[in-house]
């Protein structure tokens, strides 16, 4: 053969197996491309059911429902107030009428670092 017949060849063959690894490329990006848009199709769909859920549970009258049948909630009476200082200096007879350490511990955590940082945010 000649050589321009064998450079042609060369050069022909070349081509073709890059022809054939570009196919199989395209091939696998396709598959790939068709995967991911399934799993946003499923991905929306899945946000679209959620937000169904998310607007029946937080629907005003079943959330009224349920506060009247578990919750026993009533309106808050004069007596169940009491004064600032009958929290520090505790009632008649030096009897305190609520949880002492849990009081300290709500003013603990009030006056904290981290519980200031977090309210003024």
């Amino acid at each position: 053969m000649r050589r321009p017949t064998l450079l042609f060849v060369a050069i022909a063959s070349s081509v073709g197996l890059g022809l054939f690894q570009l196919k199989y490329q395209v091939m696998t990006l396709e598959k790939d491309y068709q995967r991911i848009r399934k799993s946003i199709r499923e991905t929306d769909e899945a946000i679209h059911v959620l937000k169904a859920e998310w607007a029946h549970l937080n629907d005003p009258k079943r959330l009224q429902l349920l506060c009247e049948r578990y919750l026993t909630v009533a309106p808050i009476r004069g007596s169940q107030l009491i004064s600032f200082r009958q929290i520090i200096e505790g009632e008649a007879g030096g009897n305190v009428a609520y949880d002492r350490g849990a009081m300290d511990k709500l003013v603990a955590d009030l006056v904290s670092d981290t519980t200031l940082t977090a309210l003024n945010e």
